[in-house]
């Protein structure tokens, strides 16, 4: 990912921190999954529809993460829509980059704040069909 911030900063200009981020950040991951959309070209549906369902795959990702004793996150941003990303990965017209998924192992003296969870039904209306 350095290499490819480099290539896109050639015009802008390179963020020496942003470098040393990158530097601290390959410290900390075991492994880096990179999430792809394939379209179909001959596909009916709308391409929204292709990547909710890869939205998904992301889930069920984050889900195993805990069981298995794994930490993670989903890292988007310029880097992962860049054309320079685009050719790294070689994709093609019908493919797009979603996503950087960044695992590794916890530290023991690390604690994961409490969350306070809002109740669904505080978010959710019910619409009557009538």
């Amino acid at each position: 990912m350095k290499e490819i911030y480099r290539e896109m900063s050639k015009e802008t200009g390179i963020n020496e921190k942003k470098l040393e981020k990158y530097d601290e950040k390959a410290k900390q991951i075991s492994h880096i999954i990179t999430i792809c959309m394939r379209r179909n070209p001959e596909s009916k549906l709308p391409e929204i529809e292709d990547i909710i369902a890869t939205g998904c795959v992301i889930q069920n990702i984050y889900l195993m993460l805990k069981p298995l004793g794994i930490a993670g996150y989903l890292s988007t941003g310029d880097i992962c829509y860049s054309e320079q990303t685009k050719k790294f990965l070689n994709l093609n017209e019908n493919e797009r980059c979603l996503g950087f998924f960044q695992l590794g192992i916890p530290l023991n003296d690390i604690k994961l704040p409490d969350k306070k969870r809002i109740p669904a039904s505080e978010k959710t209306e019910w619409i009557d069909g009538n």
